[in-house]
């Protein structure tokens, strides 16, 4: 699928697709690429990627700011964080964001349980984990701490461990915005849930409507009724 990605955005811009990128092979000096992750910004430096014009992708100064780590406030004013949290964000988030907490180690995690597992089931998902995996449901402190035995304490440190209400029946909602070159798309839609080969709901894809702009053009787009719906949740 990247590679079909990278041949499109490469007939776009009236390149020509070189496959994988090698370290030792000798480029021209116009290159652009088309990474599969989003790229520290040390990564970036390396591959002499110092714009947006080099690249199709997103840059981070820590390896947390990534993930959706970042969205959530810590536990505590002195919670374990890492190099570069920023408290400020989560801070400004708060209040479009479900009830939970962002934590880097055990008994940060075990705090932010025992407070939330008075208002109901616990959905701890792990920063790194996408499509609907890499969640676990708790509903008491024990089942926690038997998932916390298991769950690698250095990943834990650097890229956080999210717990969050749990929501049933969920709605995900998309918004984002594309930039290449000169080209400028927004879109909105809702997501697909099917199940995969373990009977486990994941992601489908998305129905998107999209429209040639950025985030300007998305704001005069009149939204229905339908958005505003209780019990949705949004992804960016």
């Amino acid at each position: 699928m990247l590679d079909a990605d990278a041949q499109l955005i490469a007939k776009l811009k009236g390149c020509d697709f070189r496959g994988h990128y090698e370290a030792t092979h000798d480029y021209s000096p116009s290159i652009f690429f088309v990474p599969d992750d989003v790229l520290l910004r040390e990564e970036a430096s390396e591959l002499g990627i110092r714009g947006p014009g080099d690249f199709y992708g997103g840059v981070v100064p820590h390896p947390f700011v990534k993930t959706k780590a970042i969205t959530h406030q810590l536990v505590e004013g002195d919670a374990r964080r890492p190099q570069g949290w920023s408290a400020a964000f989560a801070e400004k988030v708060r209040d479009v964001t479900l009830p939970s907490y962002t934590v880097f180690n055990a008994d940060d995690a075990c705090l932010a349980a025992r407070r939330m597992l008075d208002r109901g089931p616990v959905r701890v998902k792990q920063p790194l984990g996408a499509s609907g995996r890499g969640q676990t449901l708790v509903t008491t402190v024990d089942q926690l701490e038997r998932f916390l035995e298991h769950f690698d304490a250095d990943e834990m440190a650097t890229y956080g461990l999210v717990l969050e209400e749990n929501l049933r029946e969920v709605r995900t909602l998309s918004v984002g915005h594309i930039a290449l070159d000169s080209l400028t798309i927004a879109y909105y839609g809702t997501q697909r849930r099917v199940q995969d080969n373990d009977g486990r709901a994941i992601y489908g894809g998305s129905d998107l409507v999209c429209l040639r702009g950025g985030w300007e053009a998305l704001k005069a787009l009149a939204l229905t009724s339908e958005w505003l719906r209780p019990n949705s949740t949004i992804s960016r």
